[in-house]
């Protein structure tokens, strides 16, 4: 009885260890990213406008509100159980609400800076990601992304901040290197 994709134990092994190496060398790499994006923020002196920081802590109550109510818990039943206010719940938001949003303005700078666009072919190879993870074709993700400007406009600005943040981890290696 077939129980394995692998014809023996060590091919299973070889595998394992290769996904294993694979998923170390993807975790040291978003860890170099946080580190060079990290360091770009904190050296950044800008003031952040109170509406941002206010409409990021609204995004993430609401997400929040939305985790209860899929654990079936209302927003007031966790209030009352914690004796927490609206606004108090809201300020346990600000700092990480703060860094996001700066973050995000100084990725948002580098993209306009140094005019980062998004290639048809680099939109390409994100469908097919895509497709592969949901066990679709290339070209239904094509279309329904074509069909939603709003998926579309959302998918080329991910890009555009991935590509911004690789752009920071290679000047930060040079930087290094020096």
């Amino acid at each position: 009885k077939d129980v394995s994709e692998f014809d023996t134990l060590e091919e299973l092994k070889k595998d394992i260890a290769e996904k294993l190496a694979e998923e170390a060398k993807n975790r040291a790499q978003a860890e170099k990213e946080r580190l060079a994006v990290d360091k770009v923020v904190e050296e950044s002196e800008f003031e952040l406008p109170k509406s941002f920081l206010d409409i990021r802590m609204d995004q993430m109550l609401d997400g929040f509100v939305g985790q209860l109510a899929r654990q079936g818990i209302s927003f007031q039943q966790y209030l009352d159980i914690t004796g927490t206010s609206v606004e108090d719940l809201r300020n346990q938001f600000k700092d990480r609400a703060e860094k996001e949003v700066k973050t995000e303005l100084v990725l948002e700078a580098i993209i306009k800076k140094e005019q980062i666009e998004v290639t048809e072919e680099e939109l390409n190879k994100e469908y097919e990601q895509i497709a592969e993870q949901t066990k679709q074709t290339a070209d239904k993700v094509r279309a329904m992304y074509e069909k939603n400007e709003e998926w579309l406009d959302s998918l080329k600005y991910s890009l555009k901040l991935n590509k911004a943040v690789q752009l920071l981890t290679k000047e930060a290696e040079f930087i290094l290197e020096e």
